[in-house]
């Protein structure tokens, strides 16, 4: 597997960056609840919406969040229906490649996916970007498995001015092949509620708790 240069990386973050909800009004609130907000909007010739979360947590830096988003073996633990997650290849402290693998209720096939994710924080406003792409043939495929030909994860945390931290997941994916519709809309909003619900468990744990990276600068 081939490093993604600079100028690949630069490609990928323009093409995502049209998924943040700079349009407020193309969302649609579909579930408030414990703190948490879900959206969801349409996105032109996909059958699978695209679902926003949102939460605001206090007392955590956000080097927790980048150390909860580092431990992939974790994953199960936390993100809702993630059955297996491992690193396949760690580029640097920043970039990595990670195999994730998504349980779905029989008959329908489990999903997987390689996720090669880029680290940014913005100097002035000091947001932490996770930007995750998928890269369907990063590795081969595993048998009874489905591979989604497309996906697109972003995780943003932003530090407010009250001391807080806005925690933000924005997905999409093509399911690849055939999924009920009513477990697609039920994912659609299971996915970013409980996945944030035992994220603001996890992230307190003193494994994540303690971390430190240089590279991310906290708000004073």
């Amino acid at each position: 597997m081939k490093r993604v240069s600079l100028f690949v990386v630069a490609i990928i973050i323009a093409c995502t960056s049209s998924a943040l909800p700079a349009d407020e009004k193309d969302w649609r609130l579909v579930k408030h609840k414990d703190g948490i907000d879900v959206f969801v909007k349409n996105v032109p010739g996909s059958a699978m919406r695209q679902y926003r979360g949102v939460m605001r947590m206090q007392g955590v830096r956000l080097a927790n969040f980048v150390a909860v988003m580092d431990d992939a073996p974790s994953y199960p633990r936390w993100m809702h229906s993630c059955a297996e997650a491992r690193v396949v290849r760690i580029v640097n402290r920043l970039e990595r490649y990670t195999y994730v693998r998504t349980a779905a209720p029989w008959p329908v096939s489990d999903r997987d996916i390689v996720y090669y994710s880029v680290v940014r924080q913005d100097p002035k406003t000091l947001a932490v970007t996770i930007i995750a792409t998928g890269v369907p043939d990063a590795v081969p495929q595993v048998k009874g498995v489905v591979r989604l030909p497309k996906a697109t994860a972003i995780w943003t945390f932003t530090p407010a001015v009250d001391g807080s931290v806005v925690v933000e997941l924005i997905q999409h994916a093509e399911p690849g092949g055939s999924v009920p519709t009513s477990l697609v809309s039920l994912a659609e909003v299971d996915i970013p509620f409980y996945t944030l619900l035992k994220m603001r468990a996890v992230v307190r744990e003193s494994r994540y708790s303690q971390a430190s990276y240089p590279e991310i600068k906290e708000p004073r």
